[in-house]
């Protein structure tokens, strides 16, 4: 009697062996064929998906409100990236005076897009994307009207440059990435093709180089309070 329970369990346990076996095989070949699936993409098409997943992990971490609704569109336009909408304007319903949230869009353009092909990790998208989500945020967190969104100073606005980056170090490193380095890295990378906007400050934006010394400063901070 023994003897056929220890060979009816031997079964069980080799049973079950195989199929966890077999399950990590199937894991590990969907695996694989995702990957080979992205690799024979091309390359505009291959960022596209890495970064709308990225963007969904992005906002996942930045804790906006379940409602909301977040697009994301690329733009057949040179290097940039923007926050439309996420503000709120007045619209009129049943005779009635609302206040309507103009649904938000984050938009990066294709050459944004292209800075990692090739690359095995889109740090450079995953800057570009927090950075926007922090603009994002900020925005929702005013509750203001879209008027007053472009009524904004320019003095005010340079300072949100700032505030985004430090939003975007903070989703980063949510997701596991060094935030401050990459952010770093990537302006840094941006200050050598974009020369104009390394060191000259435009109207409502910092410079590129001001960008990286708020960075190290905020670095600086954190270590100091360890």
């Amino acid at each position: 009697m023994d003897r056929e329970r220890r060979r009816f369990l031997l079964g069980i346990g080799r049973a079950l062996a195989t199929l966890a076996l077999r399950d990590v095989w199937w894991s590990e070949a969907a695996e694989t064929a995702r990957q080979t699936e992205q690799a024979s993409f091309p390359p505009l098409e291959r960022e596209r998906v890495r970064t709308q997943h990225l963007f969904q992990e992005l906002l996942r971490v930045a804790a906006l409100p379940p409602e909301m609704d977040v697009s994301l569109s690329v733009l057949d336009r040179s290097l940039n990236a923007f926050v439309y909408g996420g503000c709120y304007e007045k619209r009129r319903f049943a005779g009635l005076p609302l206040d309507w949230l103009q649904k938000p869009e984050v938009l990066i353009s294709r050459e944004a897009l292209l800075l990692d092909s090739g690359r095995e990790e889109p740090e450079i998208t995953a800057v570009i994307l927090a950075h926007e989500i922090g603009h994002l945020q900020k925005r929702l967190e005013r509750k203001t009207s879209c008027h007053e969104e472009k009524a904004r100073s320019a003095q005010e606005q340079r300072r949100e440059e700032f505030d985004a980056d430090r939003r975007g170090v903070e989703l980063l490193n949510a997701l596991g990435y060094d935030g401050a380095l990459i952010t770093k890295r990537t302006l840094k990378e941006l200050c050598n093709r974009v020369l104009s906007s390394c060191h000259a400050p435009r109207r409502a934006h910092p410079s590129l180089a001001e960008r990286i010394m708020a960075i190290d400063a905020i670095t600086h901070a954190s270590n100091a309070s360890r």
